[in-house]
């Protein structure tokens, strides 16, 4: 006599999950990828820059600094944000420029370390004049 699925006609019971068909490697692969084509282009670390170690540069903090232009640093270095928003008054800066500096310093900082699960820079800064 055949035995009967327990299973059978029970609908409050959920259904075994089939078996997955990428490893997390490979699910985790994926994942930076899409997060790497939200990121500009232009912003992206190149294959061919090795990141040192941290012997090698044992103050992390200025490793940013190689791939930001002088006008980005010096933006983003500003001493506080009273002299900032004095630079902004004073039209040394503009909105724009600023925010595309600290979200260039910000996408660097993730690929450096993928400190963030979802970069908020799918936008080009230019859309916030309108």
């Amino acid at each position: 006599m055949p035995l009967n699925d327990p299973n059978e006609g029970n609908t409050s019971l959920p259904k075994e999950d089939p078996p997955p068909t990428t490893t997390w490697q490979q699910t985790a692969a994926a994942k930076r990828a899409a997060l790497t084509a939200l990121l500009p282009a232009e912003w992206h670390i190149p294959s061919t820059s090795p990141i040192p170690t941290a012997a090698e540069q044992p103050n992390a903090t200025l490793l940013p600094r190689k791939y930001l232009t002088e006008r980005e640093i010096e933006i983003t270095e500003c001493r506080t944000a009273r002299e900032l928003l004095g630079k902004l008054a004073k039209r040394e800066y503009s909105a724009v420029e600023v925010t595309e500096a600290f979200c260039h310093r910000a996408v660097i900082a993730h690929q450096l370390v993928r400190s963030v699960h979802f970069p908020f820079v799918p936008f080009s800064p230019h859309q916030l004049l309108g």
